[in-house]
This record gives C-alpha cells, structure tokens and sequence, in this order.
C-alpha cells in the first residue's frame, strides 16, 4: 500500500481516526474509552500498510502525532488487561487518567502528554523501570525538564532553552560523526 493513490477506505479510515483522536484529546472524563476507540481504528489501518508507510500517511492523512497514535494503540491492545486491574480497584475506564491507565499496564506515559482525564486511578508511579529503555529514561528525562523549564523566571526561559537546545545539537552531531565513522 503506497501513500501516493487514493483508497476510499483508507480516506475513510483517516477520517475516523482524526475524529477519534480529537474526541480522546478534547476529553476530560472518559479519556481512557476515547483513547481506546481511536487506538482502535488506528491499528485497522496501520495493518493495511506495509513497513515504513504508516508514520508519512498518519502524519499527512490524520493529522495526529505518531507518539499519540501509539500510546491510543497500546491502550487499545490492552483494554482486556485495563478492565481487569480495574475490577480489583472498584473503578471504570471513565474514572482513569491516560497516565493512571498506562500506570496500571506498567508502562511509562510518553513525554510530552497530559493526563487528560478527572483522577489518577493508579499506584502513582510506574512498576516499568526506565533502566532497561534507554528511549523511555530520555522521555522521562525530557518531561522533567520541560516542568523544570516552566518553574523558571520567565525573563531567564529563552536563555536556558537556548544553552540546553546548543548543548543537544552539540551532542547530537557528536553521535552522527561517530555513527558515520563506524559505517
């Protein structure tokens, strides 16, 4: 399946899925249910591509970040898993946060996400050590920041945005010399 023709059902596809995104972002209560509908049709129409296509069509055809896509796709592959923890809990999915729901499955929220929802049915932190996710501990590391970020004067903001954002580009074309070195 190439991004380049038009398939009606995949027009169709799309447009459920900025529909069910919307709806899971714009809610508070019931975040987790909406979370889980869109996860749903994102993971009918990833099946349709093939490896490497899904990202381009669901950034261009979708307009939804790939991070929120996987993280409604997890939900949704583990909504036998949530409604059973929650049994144990006396709630429902309307009463649980993203991050309270991602808790309860053992798995880090992603950086750059909000709880969306009313409570935070969950533990509080998470099981799933970041150690072995080196992806996971930089998500982790970077939402920390971020709040850091915000704590700060706002005369003093741009200037540690830009001291750390030089110190990244300066890390980053580091690794790339090296990558191109071992290659």
């Amino acid at each position: 399946m190439t991004t380049e023709t038009f398939d009606p059902v995949l027009a169709a596809l799309a447009q459920r899925i900025k529909a069910a995104v919307k709806a899971y972002t714009e809610a508070g209560q019931n975040a987790v249910q909406r979370a889980i509908e869109a996860g749903k049709v994102l993971n009918e129409a990833k099946a349709k591509f093939k490896h490497g296509e899904w990202g381009k069509w669901l950034k261009e055809q979708c307009d939804t970040p790939e991070r929120t896509a996987r993280r409604c796709m997890r939900l949704a592959a583990n909504q036998a898993e949530l409604e059973e923890k929650l049994k144990t809990k006396s709630a429902t999915l309307a009463d649980l946060t993203i991050v309270g729901a991602e808790e309860l499955l053992g798995t880090e929220p992603e950086a750059g996400t909000t709880s969306t929802g009313s409570g935070t049915t969950g533990s509080g932190s998470s099981s799933a050590g970041s150690g072995s996710n080196p992806a996971a501990a930089y998500d982790k590391a970077e939402e920390k920041l971020i709040k850091k970020l915000q704590d700060l004067d706002p005369k003093e903001v741009a200037d540690h945005a830009e001291a750390t954002i030089k110190k990244l580009r300066e890390t980053v074309a580091i690794m790339t010399k090296a990558l191109k070195k071992a290659a």
